[in-house]
């Protein structure tokens, strides 16, 4: 019944059937992929839309690079004042006080025994001196007076070996001589009490002899007494065997005078070493700018991307359309309907890969202009609005990077920091001068009285003035391997510069190239694209009125795809290269 009615179907339409189906399947409606839907609400609100050029300024001043860049250029300059302090002189001012106390065991004592010492150590320290005094004042008195006895020992034996005739002496003197006179001498008491009254005054001649020897001796010992005295005070006194408080104040000035311009080298390379922390800053705010304008321009490409996928979809559902509608009537093997879902599916698929892309690009993007990676991103702009011409030839392309390339400047600058590196070597060998002054307010209190009282050490107030001249005279070559290894890395880093400037010519040469080249693929992809989309047309007629097959249909929708995404590559890569050789010339900013 089916069979039946689907042949009278086809023979009553006839010619017609072509056109009827041409015009149901141009007036199907389009949709979109499943997750492409608009989505209208509050987050749509809160996105940010920026262009390139916006998203450059942001990144400049919110980049976490820059900044660390920036807070190097403010430390580079607190090296300038740190070595340029050097030229002046140096203040020192300070205060030390002190309690001394005298530990006579040379152990620490105990707490008790401590508390003994504080309480006696002022009566005890002061007894101790009065004894040293007193004993050795007492063995000069003791030596004087057995000088003394002595003296007057020797004086009475000398008298009383005389032969003095009314001394007791003389009677036996006088028996022993008249021994054979039987007659005695008749006594006479008045010779007896002459000899005694003799004697006594012998006795008082040399008591007041003694006396007189006595006090000569007396005022020897008086002298010898001052003497010991004066010299008790002009004995030195150790701060380790005497207690006392002491404070000091001191006021100390240094002056470099020449240091084998050690210092001056330091200075100029220390100002060099800012300038090329600054040139490290601008050249920091080069490679922002120029990964900012790839990221921006990596997210317009995925984005011309999923349009030419959303076309090339919507083109493969109405052909899957059209296939489905035909396989119903029989006008068309089934065959054709399972390859228009076959590349339906790819394109889909295609169209995720690149959607995830754009994320992708928007999050790098994002974090190069230091947002969070979650921030909602809307990119103004087309591909198509970044070809305009580049007006500059090779040659002032190359005199553009040596007149504005931060890292060629930072490697002259490199070579004169060797340079001074060494001058500070040679400097190693030549002698150093400085002069010193010094003031100081010494503050001494003895805790024993006699002590302070003979020892005044209150406000004493001295200061002291001089010049300090050294020099190496040997070390073991040190200096001059010090020299050697300073002439070796200059040697280095000239290299270095050297390549440096090759390495910035070769990248000045190869993004021009490229930008010349993606400049003349985007003429030619733009014509293929044209041309492609009018043979898919062509073929979409034909398929529909039953002229030409599907495989031409499916072979016109893959030359245009290809042609789109052809285009869309060439543009991006002339957007690209125009951002590297702006990078290459060291412009910061889009001049032309």
């Amino acid at each position: 019944m089916m069979q039946q009615l689907l042949s009278r179907l086809r023979k009553g339409l006839g010619r017609t059937q072509a056109p009827i189906l041409f015009l149901a399947l141009m007036l199907a409606p389009l949709q979109l992929p499943a997750g492409e839907q608009p989505s209208a609400g509050a987050d749509s609100q809160n996105v940010r839309a920026l262009d390139m050029e916006e998203c450059v300024q942001i990144g400049l001043a919110r980049n976490p690079r820059i900044k660390a860049a920036e807070h190097a250029v403010r430390r580079a300059g607190s090296d300038v004042h740190a070595s340029f302090a050097d030229f002046l002189p140096r203040v020192d001012a300070g205060f030390q006080a002190r309690r001394l106390r005298q530990v006579r065991s040379g152990q620490p004592p105990t707490e008790t025994e401590a508390q003994e010492n504080n309480d006696n150590e002022e009566s005890g320290e002061h007894s101790g001196n009065e004894e040293t005094t007193i004993s050795e004042g007492t063995r000069l008195l003791e030596r004087s007076l057995a000088k003394t006895r002595a003296a007057d020992s020797a004086a009475r034996s000398a008298s009383a070996s005389g032969g003095n005739p009314s001394g007791p002496a003389g009677p036996r003197l006088t028996r022993d001589n008249n021994v054979g006179d039987p007659t005695p001498p008749p006594f006479n008491p008045f010779d007896e009490l002459q000899q005694q009254l003799n004697q006594i005054n012998q006795g008082l001649n040399q008591q007041n002899q003694s006396l007189a020897n006595l006090d000569e001796n007396l005022d020897d010992l008086n002298v010898r007494l001052d003497e010991l005295q004066e010299a008790l005070d002009r004995r030195p006194i150790d701060a380790d065997s005497t207690s006392f408080n002491e404070t000091l104040w001191y006021l100390r000035i240094s002056q470099p005078v020449f240091s084998g311009f050690t210092i001056t080298n330091t200075y100029l390379r220390s100002r060099l070493s800012r300038e090329i922390t600054e040139a490290e800053l601008e050249y920091m705010r080069l490679e922002v700018a120029r990964d900012i304008r790839l990221a921006f321009l990596n997210v317009l490409w995925a984005e011309e991307d999923l349009r030419s996928l959303k076309a090339r979809i919507t083109r493969l559902e109405a052909q899957l359309d059209a296939a489905e509608a035909f396989a119903r009537l029989d006008m068309k093997p089934f065959l054709e309907v399972l390859q228009a879902e076959v590349d339906l599916s790819e394109a889909r698929q295609e169209f995720t890969q690149v959607q995830n892309a754009r994320r992708v690009h928007t999050a790098r993007l994002l974090t190069l202009m230091g947002l969070p990676a979650d921030t909602p991103l809307e990119v103004l702009g087309r591909l198509e609005a970044f070809q305009a011409d580049f007006g500059l030839s090779l040659r002032e392309c190359f005199m553009q990077a040596r007149a504005n390339r931060p890292d060629l400047f930072i490697a002259h600058k490199a070579v004169e920091v060797a340079e001074k590196d060494v001058h500070l070597a040679w400097g190693r060998f030549s002698p150093t001068a400085s002069m010193d002054f010094a003031y100081n307010v010494q503050d001494r209190k003895y805790r024993d009285q006699d002590i302070a009282e003979r020892f005044d050490y209150s406000d004493r107030q001295f200061w002291s003035l001089g010049l300090n001249i050294s020099m190496n005279l040997f070390e073991g070559g040190r200096s001059r391997a010090m020299v050697m290894r300073a002439r070796h890395e200059l040697f280095r880093i000239r290299e270095e510069m050297l390549h440096q400037e090759m390495q910035i010519a070769y990248d000045v040469e190869s993004a021009y190239l490229v930008l010349h080249e993606a400049r003349h693929r985007i003429d030619s992809t733009v014509k293929v694209r044209a041309a492609a989309e009018e043979a898919y047309n062509m073929a979409l007629v034909r398929y529909r009125t039953e002229i030409g097959t599907q495989a031409e249909l499916l072979d016109a929708q893959e030359r245009l795809a290809r042609s789109e995404t052809n285009t869309n590559q060439a543009r991006a890569q002339y957007n690209r290269a125009r951002a590297q050789l702006y990078y290459a010339m060291g412009w910061l900013e889009t001049k032309i």
